[in-house]
């Protein structure tokens, strides 16, 4: 399913640890890396937490690396402002997911 695509959002990240507890999903890890590996954009909304956290400050560190010069920078940053809330987390999606499409 996924080598079709050509990025891939990550959104929250956590699970149960069986004792009540909140824990980071390490599953969204290897989803990423398999992501990478197929060539697709990552795009992780670090305000939802948890692993998507953790990736958007690893892909934020590599931002010129990962990301072609048409990423909106502002949208990314978006994604991980807690008070742009699920509406701008959406327009943000949106925006990095027109910069990142191939326009024929």
């Amino acid at each position: 399913m996924l080598s079709g695509a050509g990025f891939a959002v990550f959104i929250g990240g956590t699970r149960n640890d069986g004792n009540d507890e909140s824990e980071t999903a390490t599953g969204m890890f290897e989803e990423y890396e398999i992501a990478m590996d197929l060539g697709m954009y990552p795009v992780p909304v670090g305000a939802t937490g948890g692993a998507s956290a953790e990736l958007w400050t690893r892909v934020d560190a590599d931002f010129g690396d990962i990301y072609p010069e048409a990423m909106p920078r502002e949208a990314f940053e978006r994604l991980n402002d807690p008070d742009a809330g699920v509406d701008g987390w959406l327009e943000a999606i949106l925006e990095v997911v027109e910069a990142l499409t191939p326009h024929h």
